[in-house]
C-alpha cells in the first residue's frame, strides 16, 4: 500500500474520475449506509437528526467513502410493509383518476430542504463530494399505481399513467432547479427497471417515460449523472449512454458481469459498485476482502471505477465486513 504520496481530497478524488482522469486511489461511494451501522462499526452513538443527509463526516472518514448523498425523491403512493425493520413497497395506492385528484405532492423547494442543502454545503461541500439523489419520477409512478395497474392502465388507459408520471416528473425537475445553487458534484437517479435475468419494462416503455426523464435530469441539472438500478439493464446500456449517463451505479454480480461491462463500455462510461450485498451480510470479512480486493484489480486500472456495495448497505450487512472493504481498498486501491 502505497500513501506516501499526495493525497487527494474526497471530492477531488471522485471528480477526477468523473472527468476520466487518475485520482491517487479508487473512490468509494455508497449510495445508502442503514443508520444503525456506523453506530456499530464506530462502537459509539452518532449524533444525527439529518432527513435528507445521507451519513456522517465520522463515518466517510473511518472508512475513507468519499461522498454524502442528499437523498429527495417524491413521495410514493402505496402500501409500505415493514419486515424484521426492513421497509418493502406493496401494493398501489392509485387505482383512478378520481384519486389523482387527491395528490398534493410537497413543496420540492421547501425551507426544511434548502436548509439541509445548505448546512451540507457550508460544513462539507469543500472537502467532500456531494451526490444528489433522487427519482426520475418513472418508478414513483409505476408503484404508486401498483404493477396490475400499471400494466393494465398501459393498455386501457396510458393517459392516466401520463397524467401521474408527469406530476411526479415535473417535481424532480422543479427540485433540481432549487438545488443548482448548491455544490453538488453529480446527481444519482434510483428507477429500478430490471431483475435477475433482465428489464421489468419493454425498451419502448422505457424509452417513453424513463429515458426521456433521465435526459431531462440530467440537463436540468448540468451534472454528471450517475444511473442506478438493480438487475440486469444490459439490454439499454447504449441508449444510457446515449443519453448523457457518466456511471452506471451497483452493478450486481448475482445479474450482470462487470469486468465484461467494463471491457465493452468502459470508454464511454464509468462503472460503479459490485461488492456483493450477500457476501456482505452473510459472508466472512475474509470472503469481502477477497472479493473487494479481485473487483480493484480488475476493474481499477485505467480508473473509471468508483467502489461501492452492489446495492447500499443496509441494515443486515454486518458491521465487520463493511470494514473489511475499507482494508482491502487501503490495500489495493491505490493507483
Amino acid at each position: 500500500m502505497s500513501t506516501s504520496h499526495h493525497q487527494l481530497t474526497p471530492k477531488q478524488r471522485l471528480n477526477k474520475v468523473l472527468n476520466s482522469e487518475i485520482p491517487d486511489r479508487v473512490p468509494w461511494v455508497d449510495h445508502f449506509m442503514n443508520n444503525s451501522l456506523p453506530n456499530q462499526i464506530l462502537k459509539k452513538q452518532l449524533k444525527y437528526n439529518f432527513k435528507f443527509i445521507r451519513n456522517s463526516p465520522e463515518i466517510l472518514d473511518f472508512l475513507g467513502i468519499d461522498a454524502f448523498e442528499f437523498r429527495v425523491t417524491a413521495p410514493v403512493y402505496c402500501e409500505i410493509l415493514k419486515e424484521n425493520g426492513i421497509e418493502m413497497y406493496g401494493s398501489g395506492l392509485i387505482k383512478s383518476k378520481e384519486d389523482l385528484k387527491e395528490i398534493k405532492l410537497p413543496d420540492p423547494g421547501s425551507t426544511d430542504i434548502l436548509k439541509e442543502a445548505e448546512i451540507l454545503a457550508n460544513n462539507f461541500g469543500d472537502r467532500y463530494a456531494l451526490i444528489l439523489s433522487t427519482r426520475s419520477g418513472f418508478m414513483n409512478t409505476y408503484l404508486s399505481l401498483g404493477f396490475d395497474g400499471f400494466s393494465y392502465a398501459l393498455i386501457d388507459d396510458p393517459g392516466f399513467i401520463d397524467n401521474l408520471f408527469y406530476k411526479m416528473r415535473d417535481w424532480t425537475l422543479e427540485l433540481v432547479e432549487h438545488l443548482k445553487q448548491f455544490p453538488f458534484d453529480a446527481i444519482r437517479v434510483t428507477d429500478d427497471i430490471a431483475y435477475k435475468n433482465g428489464l421489468l419494462f419493454s425498451p419502448n416503455i422505457l424509452e417513453k417515460y424513463l429515458l426521456s426523464a433521465h435526459k431531462m435530469v440530467k440537463e436540468f441539472s448540468g451534472l454528471p449523472f450517475m444511473f442506478h438500478s438493480d438487475g440486469n439493464f444490459m439490454a439499454i446500456m447504449d441508449r444510457l449512454i446515449d443519453i448523457g449517463v457518466d456511471v452506471v451505479s451497483n452493478i450486481e454480480p448475482e445479474a450482470m458481469d462487470i469486468v465484461k461491462l467494463k471491457k465493452k463500455y468502459g470508454d464511454k462510461v464509468k462503472i460503479m459498485g459490485n461488492i456483493s450485498v450477500n457476501t456482505l451480510a452473510t459472508g466472512t470479512p475474509e470472503e469481502v476482502f477477497q472479493e473487494t480486493k479481485q473487483r480493484l484489480q480488475q476493474l481499477a486500472p485505467g480508473s473509471g471505477y468508483i467502489l461501492s456495495s452492489s446495492n447500499s448497505l443496509p441494515v443486515y450487512c454486518k458491521p465487520e465486513n463493511i470494514v473489511a472493504m475499507k482494508r482491502a481498498l487501503e490495500d489495493y486501491g491505490w493507483y
